[in-house]
């Protein structure tokens, strides 16, 4: 859930990439997003904080991740919504990282 639906505010298309992020998540860790946390309220707490979910993750694992993509999810994973992606600027870098792959 992301941090304005917490806070009821207005939800736009930016939950839905906050939503992504999540996703991305969890194919990166095995793990949910805020899995750290024991309950709702220490997630609340963590985003009144303004603090999103970190990749847990040993240098080690955090080289097993392609070359940007984690900075994407960090993108997805801004406090204010005004400063994720769009989810058309979110296709678009992934994409680049897609044909990085490619060669």
């Amino acid at each position: 859930m992301a941090p304005e639906q917490f806070a009821a505010e207005a939800v736009t298309a930016a939950a839905d990439v906050w939503s992504f992020g999540g996703i991305i998540y969890y194919v990166i860790t095995g793990r949910h997003p805020f899995s750290d946390k024991p309950n709702i309220p220490a997630v609340y707490g963590a985003l009144a904080l303004k603090q999103p979910p970190l990749l847990p993750m040993t240098d080690a694992q955090r080289s097993a991740i392609p070359k940007g993509l984690e900075s994407v999810l960090r993108s997805c994973y801004a406090i204010e919504p005004t400063d994720r992606p769009t989810a058309r600027t979110l296709s678009a870098q992934l994409q680049r990282l897609i044909e990085t792959f490619k060669g």
